[in-house]
């Protein structure tokens, strides 16, 4: 007890008296780096919030576009009805685009200013049409000589049949974007500006600088290490590589400087103080309490579990009791869970045991039905109900197995053609036409075949029940933009109670009269094994979408 007490109060005293040295050499010092710390951290804050805000506004007017380019009056129309859809999404949305642009792979482009002609800076497009680009951004740019103003030009290709037909293209005023900007960056910094790769002054705090360079104006190209003077300078990259600066007057940055240092150094040597005064009875009254601590420890390592700690001491002191009670629990949880373990392994053998006497039972009633008898009827019922116990058995023996993968390099193409085909003949007499939209460069990976073929054929058999009689079960799998694998099965079918589809995956959920709910269960616990997700989804138009991700990494590809 005595030595403990001991212990405590040097760990109270060395340690003050250690602090107390170095504040009165380092306090300066530390309060000064500390503030100025925490006020550029919270200027790169309110920077990163503008710079994700700008970027997250620039990629909404991407995805507009893109959105335009994907619509029939754009891949498979006339150049007049072309036009004439592309004035009309100009009159919509006029308050963003200065004009929309069609060129074709001549290089002849038209506006919705009704400007057309030949463009010059073929470069803006070129890569479009020789080498497959997603798409462009450029600013400050004046596509037209006769054109007055700068502008920010978008532009996206548009495909039909695999083969880019044109490219579209919008362009924002700056002015319009400078209003946008200010909305996002107003009063956060003395200055502040929009860089693009060239560095080339997009939107300035002072309009006479856009369209000017940087290294001109201010005699050096921004980056994150850049230092100007008696101003401090932030600086952000957004995604399409343009860059926001912020330029703010150091002595506006640490205004409060001093105020907080006089507050810092009352604090702490009012601190140390209280800390000497009461360091000796704060090491009689955490004395106890850790030696009861102790004892309660030594006691569970014994094996006793049976403990529980009630102290009335410091906060941190029943912090750490209540600590030791979690893991006493914990430990108790541990040895219940052993015992469940058990129970799963005596319920899977229980299973084994049921089947034998039901398999039995149908040979027997089905040596009888041979015979011809009058009871074939109540045979025949007797059968089906032995098929439904046999089925739940089976379910219920798939549960209590461990998730054991077996492994192999397999093509996702090939599985899913031959599950597709497998189900071909009941689709057929379903008056069902099955359809398939496989991605021909999905690469081989390693997953358990056995396993995701199952999960496949329980999903186009529920497809299949849920259609009926005629309708359309679509099968497609794709490579997304991150690499992932997805598998989707749209059907035509019911699709799913909306107020019951959050517990399709549920265990012994099911909606089916003669269903025990395992199916889907079993088939979202496989896919989480391998770490592959399955979603389910009510279509618009009517029927169901069941959409699997795999993740792909070096490793499940086997490089």
């Amino acid at each position: 007890m005595r030595r403990i007490r001991n212990q405590v109060l040097l760990l109270i005293l060395v340690p003050t008296t250690l602090i107390y040295s170095a504040m009165v050499g380092l306090g300066y010092f530390y309060f000064n780096s500390t503030y100025k710390i925490e006020r550029t951290d919270r200027k790169h804050l309110e920077l990163d919030k503008a710079s994700r805000a700008i970027n997250d506004w620039l990629v909404s007017r991407i995805a507009d576009l893109v959105l335009l380019s994907r619509t029939k009056n754009l891949r498979d129309a006339e150049i007049g009805e072309i036009q004439t859809f592309l004035k009309e999404e100009q009159y919509r949305l006029a308050f963003v685009y200065e004009k929309y642009w069609y060129i074709d792979r001549d290089y002849r482009y038209w506006n919705t200013n009704d400007q057309k002609g030949i463009l010059n800076q073929k470069q803006l497009i070129q890569d479009f049409f020789e080498e497959g680009r997603l798409l462009k951004y450029v600013a400050p740019i004046q596509l037209l000589p006769r054109d007055s103003n700068f502008s920010i030009f978008i532009a996206v290709p548009v495909v039909q049949q695999e083969e880019v037909k044109a490219v579209v293209g919008a362009t924002i005023s700056i002015d319009a974007f400078k209003r946008v900007f200010e909305n996002f960056t107003k009063d956060i910094f003395d200055e502040i500006m929009l860089v693009n790769p060239q560095g080339v002054f997009i939107t300035h705090t002072d309009s006479n600088l856009v369209g000017k360079n940087e290294e001109t104006r201010y005699g050096q190209v921004f980056t994150s290490d850049s230092e100007m003077g008696p101003d401090q300078v932030f600086v952000a990259t957004l995604r399409n590589s343009w860059k926001m600066v912020g330029v703010i007057n150091n002595q506006l940055l640490y205004q409060p400087l001093n105020q907080i240092n006089r507050f810092a150094i009352g604090f702490f040597l009012i601190t140390f103080i209280i800390i000497a005064f009461v360091s000796i009875g704060i090491s009689q009254i955490i004395a106890k309490p850790i030696n009861t601590l102790t004892n309660k420890v030594k006691r569970l390592m014994r094996g006793d579990f049976n403990q529980e700690i009630s102290l009335n001491a410091t906060e941190e002191l029943n912090s750490l009791a209540l600590a030791f009670n979690q893991l006493n629990h914990r430990f108790l949880k541990i040895r219940t869970d052993d015992r469940f373990i058990l129970l799963g392994r005596l319920s899977a053998r229980m299973a084994h045991e049921i089947r034998r006497p039901l398999h039995l039972i149908q040979l027997i009633v089905q040596n009888l039905k041979q015979k011809k008898n009058n009871e074939e009827k109540e045979l025949d019922l007797i059968t089906e109900a032995i098929e439904q116990a046999d089925r739940f058995i089976k379910e219920i023996l798939e549960v209590a197995k461990p998730d054991q993968l077996s492994l192999s390099l397999q093509s996702m193409t090939g599985l899913l053609s031959e599950t597709i085909e497998k189900f071909e003949i009941e689709a057929k007499q379903r008056n069902v036409l099955m359809k398939k939209d496989l991605q021909s460069d999905v690469p081989p990976f390693y997953f358990d075949l056995f396993k995701i073929e199952q999960v496949f054929s329980n999903i186009i058999f529920n497809a299949l029940e849920s259609i009926g009689n005629q309708g359309v079960l679509e099968v497609k799998l794709l490579l997304s933009i991150s690499g992932d694998i997805i598998i989707e099965f749209i059907d035509s079918g019911a699709g799913f109670d909306s107020e019951i589809i959050d517990k399709v995956f549920d265990p012994y959920f099911t909606t089916k009269e003669n269903g025990t709910g395992l199916g889907l269960s079993i088939c979202s616990r496989m896919l989480m094994a391998h770490g592959a997700k399955i979603e389910v989804f009510n279509r618009l138009e009517g029927g169901a979408l069941v959409k699997i991700t795999f993740p792909i990494t070096l490793s499940n590809l086997g490089n």
